[in-house]
Formats: C-alpha cells, structure tokens, sequence
C-alpha cells in the first residue's frame, strides 16, 4: 500500500503534536478499513499525531478523508491512495493460480517416496510429490525453496470422507476483493476449515456475506485464555467498494467448544449479536497454530484471508424460522395491559410492532418492570443515541396506587449497546442500579419509525403508560442463599467494567473497577452506597464517580540516557502533559479478576474471594518523548466485604530513581463528615477540612503514623491504611520532612510508600514492596470506648482494628 506523510497544522503553519486525527471512506463517517502506520500496525479512529505533527498512514487503493482535529481546529482533507501494484494483483494472481494447476499436473509425474528423496533429486524452485501421510490426502505437492521442502497443496485420497475432503481447498471459503483488497489464499486456513454452515432465516441471510475473522486459540487476553472467535457480517453489496464489518460475534462471547486433540470435529456457534443464525462449523484442530498464538484475519496487515468470505453457497436458508422470531409482532406479548394507579392507557401500537421478546433477568421478587421510553437516535436528550427507560416498580397495589418507580436503566448510560438497524435485532441493557439485573430485548427495527423520532410511554397520557412486561417473561434472582457463605455480588459488563457490591450492618458498598483515564490502566471508577442492609432492595447512591487514581501514580526519573522534561508523575491517571492529557505514560500487561479462584468472564455471579492480578508498566517523566518504560508495578489484590487490600511490588526495569510513591490512595467524596489520622501528631477526630498539608504531620513528628478513618453520619466509614510491618510500609523510603499520610485540597488522601525528592535509587531488576488497603463499613458501628472499628486484611487473613479516641488503635 501507499504510505502518505501529513503534517498537522493550524492556519498559520504551526504544528499540531497530539493532535487526533482519524480516517473515514470519502464523504462518510465511517471509518475506512485497513488502515495501518509507518510501521505496518493497524489504526482505528481516533489516532494522534506525532509530538513534531508528522502524520504517516497507508491505505488500500480508494477515496477517502483525513480529520484532523485540536481544541476548535476540525478540518477535513481529501486525500487518495493509488498503489499500482495493486490494481495489478488480482490479474498476477489469476496467472499464479493457472501456472500452479499446470505446475500440480507436471510435480504428479514427479513423485518421491520422501520428501529427503524430493529435494535430492529436484532442482531449486522446482515442484515435486511425496505420498501423504494423512487419510484425506493421496499426495502432497512441495517446492523447493532454498533448500528446504515448502508445502504447496494436497490432492484428495480414495480415504478421504465428506468432513476432509475439502481439506486443502479453498471452500468452504471464497476469495472475494474486500474494499479493493484481495489477500492470496492462506495455506493454514485452508487446511483448517473443512465445512462451515450458517443457518437461518433467509431475512437474516439475504444481502450479506459472513466471514470467521479472527480465532483467539487460547491465547490469553486481559487474564482469559479460549478458544474465542471473531464472526463478521457485511453488506454484499459494497463488500468489494469498502467491505466494512459488523462484529457479530466476539471473541469475548461465548468460546468455541474446539478440543485441540480432538482432530476433526464440528461444533455450533450462535452469534451474541444475530440469535436467528447457527454456524455449524467442522475443523480440522490438528490445523491450529501452537495453542497461545491467535489466528488473525481481521485487517489486511494480518497473516490470515483477510478479504475471504465464507463461500454463499454455505449459507442455508430455514422457512419459518422468521416466523418464530416474529410470532409476536403486533401482539400485546412480550408486554401486558394493566390498570396504573386507576388509569387504563391506550394499546402501544409502536411498541407492539417493535418488541418481538423481553427478557428480565435478575428481577427482584414484588417489583414489576416496564419499557418507558427509546430515544431511536433523537437529540432531545443527552446520551447514546440508543439510549432507554426500563422502570422498576412495586406491585403491590399498582392498579390502585401510584406507586414510586426507579429508573434501572437510563437514557444516559454510556455502556448502552448500539441497535444494530435492519431486520431482527437482539441487545442487552445492564442496570447499574440493581446489581446482577439485565433486560434482553429483541425488537424488529424495521418496524421503528424514523431515525431520530423517540418512542415514549413513560408519562400518564402517552400510549402504553400503564402497560408492564409481562412477568412471565422475568427470572426472579434466586433468594436462597445466605449473607453469611457467598456475601459479594458482582457483574462483568461487556464494557468491562467489573462492579461489585457487599452489605454492611445497615448499608451496601458498591466498587465498579474499570480500565480507567488515558492509560487505560485499572483502577476504582465509582463508589457508591445504599441504605438498608440487604443487597436485593438496595437502591444505589453515588458517592464519587471520578478518572483519578487510586492504584496510585509515581514520579520516576530513568538514571541515564534521559530525555528532559520536568518533574512529573506518570501513570495512573496521568498523560505526558503531566495532568490527564497528551500521550499515555503507562500500559497495562495484565489485568485478571477471580471470584474464589475462577477466572472472571463478562456475566454475573457471586463470590466469597474477589481477587486480581494487575501489572503495569510506567514511562520515567524524562523517557516521555521516547516512550521508554522503565518500571513494573505489580499489585495482587484481595476483596472481602467490607476490605481491599492491596499488596504492591516495584520493580525498575533499568536503573531508575523513585522520588514519589504515594501508595493506595483515597478519594473521599461521599465521607466528607470527620476525620481522624491513626497516630498523628493530632489526637482527636475533627471536622473534615480539604486542604494541602493537612494530615499525620511529618515522618520526624509521627513517625508511626500509618492510616486515616473518614465518617459521615448517613454514609458510614471510610478508611485509608499502610501495613507498618511490611517492606516500605515502614516509612524507610520517606525523608523526615514528609507526611507519611497527608490529606489535599483536592478532597484525596495520600500515604506513604517513598517521598524523597532527590530520589531513591534502584537498579535494574531491584524494587520494593508494601502492603496497604481501603475499608468501608456502616455509620454507628463501633465498640463502647472506642472511636471506630476497621475491617482489615493483612496477608490473605481477616482481621480488626480497634481505633481509640486519640488515634491510638489495636489490631487484633
């Protein structure tokens, strides 16, 4: 492909650094594909410009715009990508596949009894035949290639059987040009898939073409190691112009049931996105790359069929199948009419086009549960486009009174799913309110109105008001355990966002964990509480809601071959410029989440043990320009109810010096009553003060000092601890100046892992490590002469802290 070079400017020349820039075909919003950088890697939109504006990107053949976009410059430039070499491929190609169908024809003439006795007697370059060692192959045809016997294809064998004897060939996939690509045949896929089948209704078949686009064989992703697959669906008619894909099936769905000894075999997949549509697909697992190496066709830089489509002739059409689907439209089912508070609504005649089925999983027993309102694309409202209302509302008494509803799904929830439009969609809302409840809804989309005309039947004059879903269509959340054996709720979104909730004495703590500000990196998203004890009627209440960190940042300078810049923490939530923007300055390597030693997959579940592994990797803020990472943060981390506790470990991956580690950090919104800093130079609890250089006093005055406990009257106990008895808890890496726990005006609190501004040296390989955590616990609960209680785990065990009125305390 063509490489171009762009330099991002503003109207008077000067260069853009940073600058985001994306790539869409000519005239469109979408963005183009196959598009990769200087180096041959993909790019998806958006992608930023380089810190001197240089812009470099190649492009299949075709048409297309450049944005380019920083602060209130938005421009667009045309931009064309013309390499002659391949308008001329798909011609060179066709003569390739004749020269080898005669090259095949003359190597039968030539055949060894081995491979050794092929490449003795063959010159360079030249083809031969050795008898193949597989039932479903008679012969198979090499090439010598400097020196060495490369496979070139198989003939079938008397053996071969109706699963194998499209081994080696081209079906059942096609080669197709993709967006003006047409990537060669790949050897391995060829050998790999032996027969695909997709099956369904011919409304969900007709006009598309489907492809296997990536397959994850075990390679482990974000700690999850399957056999995941990508499937993709396209519109056949502009596949060759721009063969933009739909993911309808991804490798975080739901696995292949492959077995990698298991030969040849044949197995189903339902696509999450397109339920009306089986893949029966039969491999050969013998084929696999070695297990760990992902199989990768999803961009024209990839080593698999890029442009390759599952052959149309697979795809079988089932009569009536529709039918199934849409058995109710029109009808009143999956939704039923019902008197609201004396008031009996109209029939919701759009609502009854459009919903074919609901399901509610998770429903809490006494509630019913209602559709209130799709934006359908209106901007009347802020919010995704596809934003909805789902209502909860108690039963009792609903035909008589006009009982208070909660809004478990909201217009403005940014992890609502995009409705794919045309035909028979399925998507699934996941309540952030009510832990473990999610809304499954298949609708028609051709029976929407148009695009950007909402549907409403959340006020009492519009049609539908007093209509619910049908509870037939609910499954109740089993109540039958006990808070005592399995006392940790938790969800994984498809978002992946990991939400977990436990309940104290007389209120619930919810922690939603997310790949978290510009690094992406995981860290606490949200804190939030609800009134009561009980986690099934728990109403939530946010407490804080913020991109900054608590898996903290650091300030690290690399000792030699630095390159400038000022003091600067990096990671966490920190960008090159030192605040939340720029580049990122950290990467995450792993991010694993348990539920009692299981491997967390997106679903819900419950659990006594949550734990993670989390390793980053941080840039020093003078290898910034570079990128240069030069140290490993590691943290292993255990959740019980009521505690977190993280175990950190530093490692410098070159020699480093370390000026600032706060450790665990907390953010105390929420908790704002009181504080009391646990063997301070301060020796009782005062009113909550945000402001810098508030805290235990310095390391010469309080050396001791090791935590903070917040309390509010109504939200309960925060606290923030450092295990003193544990590598640098002990303060050994802080100067005497500084404050081993300091509050900010910020409303944050900070401890103390190292604090020396001239830095602490570590050399390559060498490191350190503490132990710290955060506890919650409900307001009033605490032992007659003490201040307060905290919930502490050190070293894998449960324990207390027993808080005395002066910040003296006891841990047990």
């Amino acid at each position: 492909m063509e490489l171009k070079n762009f330099f991002a400017q503003d109207d008077e020349g000067h260069v853009l650094p940073g600058a985001d820039c994306y790539v869409y075909l000519r005239g469109t919003e979408t963005q183009a594909p196959g598009v990769v950088n200087a180096g041959g890697v993909p790019v998806t939109n958006p992608f930023t410009a380089a810190n001197d504006g240089l812009i470099q990107i190649a492009a299949p053949n075709g048409l297309y715009d450049l944005r380019v976009k920083q602060g209130e410059r938005d421009r667009r430039i045309r931009v064309q990508f013309n390499d002659v070499t391949d308008t001329l491929l798909q011609a060179q190609r066709s003569a390739e596949r004749a020269e080898l169908a005669s090259l095949l024809t003359e190597a039968s003439k030539n055949l060894k009894p081995t491979i050794a006795d092929g490449l003795r007697d063959t010159e360079e370059g030249g083809y031969f035949s050795v008898p193949s060692t597989s039932g479903a192959s008679a012969v198979t045809l090499y090439r010598k290639v400097a020196g060495a016997a490369s496979e070139q294809t198989s003939l079938p064998s008397g053996a071969a059987d109706t699963r194998t004897i499209n081994k080696s060939k081209a079906y059942p996939l096609r080669a197709m040009t993709r967006g003006q690509v047409l990537s060669p045949a790949n050897v391995q896929w060829n050998k790999l898939f032996l027969d695909i089948q997709v099956v369904g209704e011919a409304s969900l078949l007709e006009g598309k073409f489907f492809r296997v686009g990536y397959l994850q064989n075990e390679a482990t992703i974000n700690g999850v190691s399957a056999h995941g697959v990508v499937i993709e669906e396209f519109d056949a008619a502009t596949y060759a112009a721009t063969g933009t894909a739909t993911n309808i099936h991804s490798f975080t769905d739901a696995p292949a049931p492959i077995v990698r000894t298991g030969g040849v075999q044949s197995f189903t997949m339902t696509p999450k996105q397109r339920p009306g549509l089986k893949f029966i697909i039969t491999i050969d697992a013998a084929e696999l790359s070695a297990a760990g190496t992902p199989m990768n066709a999803l961009n024209s830089a990839s080593s698999g069929p890029f442009s390759w489509i599952i052959d149309p002739a697979c795809y079988v059409a089932i009569s009536g199948l529709g039918d199934m689907l849409a058995i109710n439209k029109g009808r009143v089912l999956p939704l039923r009419a019902k008197v609201r508070g004396g008031k009996s609504s109209s029939a919701p005649t759009t609502l009854m086009n459009v919903l074919l089925d609901i399901e509610v999983n998770g429903a809490r027993p006494g509630k019913y549960y209602r559709v209130g309102y799709f934006k359908n694309g209106t901007q009347l409202l802020a919010g995704p486009d596809d934003g909805w209302i789902i209502e909860e509302i108690d039963a009792a008494n609903y035909e008589t009174q006009a009982n208070p509803l909660l809004t478990v799904i909201n217009f403005t929830d940014a992890a609502t799913p995009v409705l794919p439009r045309g035909g028979i969609q399925t998507i699934n809302l996941v309540s952030s309110v009510v832990l473990g409840l999610e809304i499954k809804i298949t609708l028609d989309t051709d029976a929407l109105p148009a695009y950007g005309t909402y549907v409403a039947a959340n006020a009492d004059f519009h049609p539908g008001y007093s209509y619910i879903i049908d509870p037939s269509r609910y499954r109740v959340r089993s109540t039958s355990h006990t808070g005592d054996d399995r006392p940790i709720e938790w969800v994984m979104t498809a978002a992946r966002e990991f939400i977990m909730a436990w309940a104290s004495e007389n209120r619930c703590y919810r922690l939603t964990w997310t790949l978290n500000g510009i690094n992406q990196i995981p860290n606490i998203r949200t804190v939030e509480s609800a009134p009561g004890g009980s986690l099934a009627d728990a109403v939530w209440q946010n407490m804080s809601t913020s991109n900054s960190d608590w898996l903290p940042p650091m300030q690290l300078m690399a000792a030699k071959n630095g390159d400038g810049g000022p003091v600067a923490f990096t990671g966490g939530a920190h960008g090159s410029d030192g605040g939340s923007g720029g580049a990122p300055t950290a990467t995450n390597k792993l991010w694993q989440i348990l539920a009692d030693g299981v491997p967390v997959s997106q679903g819900s579940g419950r659990a006594q043990l949550i734990t993670m592994q989390i390793i980053n990797h941080l840039q020093a803020y003078n290898t910034k320009v570079s990128g240069r990472e030069v140290g490993r943060q590691a943290f292993s981390i255990g959740i019980v109810p009521g505690c977190v506790e993280v175990v950190a470990a530093f490692t410098a991956l070159e020699d480093v010096l370390v000026r600032r580690d706060y450790g665990l950090q907390l953010i105390s919104n929420g908790f704002q009553g009181t504080q009391l800093v646990l063997d301070g130079v301060d020796t009782q609890r005062t009113e909550f003060v945000p402001a810098d250089n508030l805290g235990s006093g310095t390391k010469a005055q309080a050396p001791n000092a090791w935590g903070v406990v917040l309390q509010h009257p109504i939200n309960g106990q925060m606290a923030l601890w450092m295990d003193k008895d544990y590598g640098a808890g002990d303060g050994s890496y802080c100067i005497d100046s500084e404050f081993l726990v300091r509050g900010a005006a910020t409303g944050k609190w900070y401890l103390g892992a190292v604090l020396n501004p001239g830095g602490a040296l570590f050399a390559a390989g060498n490191g350190y490590r503490y132990r710290a955590g955060l506890s919650w616990r409900s307001a009033g609960i605490s032992a007659n002469g003490y201040d307060s209680i905290v919930t502490m785990r050190r070293n894998g065990m449960e324990t207390f802290c027993y808080v005395l009125p002066d910040g003296k305390s006891l841990i047990l």
